[in-house]
């Protein structure tokens, strides 16, 4: 929600207060204990695929209905809001949360997602401040600051790679600093309201001016006119009086401009600690690429910009080292990752040295990282054999099914 600050003086006090307050509540270290998510199974219509708790691929040819199953995993998780197939009316997707089992059922074009776990039932409405606040509890993120404005959505949303997906890069950075703990939602707001206040100042100090220039002149007016002089005091108590309030939203906008960039500075060093981490398992991963770090101008400028010195299937391939390098780092405790990633085709584009490369390296990251699952949706064919969760190329489109 968007707040201004045309309100009483006590609103912004209180937001000046309430950044005050986050500031006192930082901690110098994150222990980040987030809950991980793993796919346990999905049903839809007669399609059932029970995923390995590792790697999984399913697969192929196009329009067999590889990427239907993608997008029904994430209209059952809340991710999208409509999805439609003629051949079954209802989704049913199991996830493990740690040792805890819910099962998550939405029928085709109902908002409304059921979660079971044990004896307990509940319907919430996907992509609302509801089911967000239900998947935060589930997944435990934590951020710098204590704040209830931070959402899960696109941290879930990132895990989901695909080659048809327009990526949207500005996003797709803030998404990397709120895994990293930072409060994107919460800066954004502040930062509105810190505009929002900025510019009543402005207009008060016009507003000031003109006031000025008016009781000077009604001054100079009661000075040669005897029998209206005692009013001189009168003018002067009220012109003081009324500037007084004026003042006082200046001095708040001060503190807070102070207070917040107190905030923006802590966050930027933990920041700049989980970057500096991410990067260099990055840039170990993509060395076999031919990506030369005197090329490298940083992770973020590589996240929010188009490569000038990588071919589509460079980049695209040293993107999805990204998240794997993510993965790698949450290890640790220290990311707000749920170490589950979900490609359609995301490396279809890259060559057969560059693919092969990619399994290898998956298969070595879910033996080290027990907690990471990844899924991959491809027309490949040349995956592990033991991997395979669903073969469409044996058993047929589901697009009949």
């Amino acid at each position: 929600m968007h707040r201004t600050y045309t309100t009483s003086q006590g609103s912004m006090a209180c937001k000046v207060s309430q950044i005050s307050c986050k500031i006192s509540i930082v901690s110098k270290e994150i222990e980040v204990l987030v809950n991980n998510i793993k796919l346990k199974s999905l049903k839809m219509g007669k399609i059932y695929i029970s995923f390995n708790s590792g790697l999984n691929y399913i697969l192929g040819r196009n329009a067999s209905g590889k990427t239907t199953i993608f997008n029904a995993i994430r209209y059952a998780i809340g991710l999208d809001k409509s999805f439609s197939h003629n051949s079954f009316s209802s989704i049913e997707l199991v996830i493990l949360v740690n040792e805890r089992e819910i099962r998550f059922t939405r029928e085709v074009g109902s908002l409304l997602i059921r979660t079971t776990e044990k004896d307990l039932i509940q319907e919430i409405k996907a992509q609302t401040l509801e089911w967000d606040k239900y998947l935060k509890a589930l997944l435990s993120f934590e951020y710098i600051y204590q704040s209830n404005s931070e959402s899960a959505l696109p941290i879930l949303d990132f895990c989901f790679l695909s080659e048809m997906k327009t990526t949207n890069r500005r996003k797709q950075w803030e998404t990397v600093n709120s895994i990293c703990g930072i409060n994107t939602s919460m800066f954004r707001v502040v930062e509105n309201d810190i505009l929002a206040l900025r510019k009543e100042v402005d207009q008060n100090k016009k507003y000031k001016a003109v006031i000025e220039e008016f009781s000077n002149k009604l001054v100079t007016n009661l000075n040669n006119n005897n029998q209206l002089s005692n009013s001189i005091n009168s003018v002067g108590e009220i012109k003081e009086e009324f500037f007084n309030s004026y003042d006082e939203k200046e001095k708040l906008l001060l503190n807070a401009i102070l207070k917040f960039d107190e905030i923006k500075d802590t966050s930027n060093k933990e920041l700049a600690i989980k970057l500096s981490e991410i990067e260099s398992t990055f840039l170990n991963l993509n060395n076999h690429t031919g990506f030369h770090k005197e090329e490298f101008e940083g992770l973020e400028n590589f996240i929010k910009e188009k490569s000038t010195f990588m071919s589509f299937g460079a980049e695209t391939y040293s993107r999805f080292l990204i998240i794997l390098s993510i993965a790698i780092v949450s290890q640790g405790g220290s990311l707000n990752f749920p170490n589950f990633i979900v490609s359609d085709g995301y490396l279809s584009s890259n060559d057969n040295f560059t693919y092969s490369n990619a399994i290898t390296l998956l298969e070595r990251l879910t033996t080290n990282n027990k907690n990471l699952q990844y899924i991959e949706f491809t027309n490949r064919q040349d995956v592990p054999s033991e991997h395979v969760v669903l073969d469409l190329y044996a058993q047929g489109d589901i697009h009949g099914c």
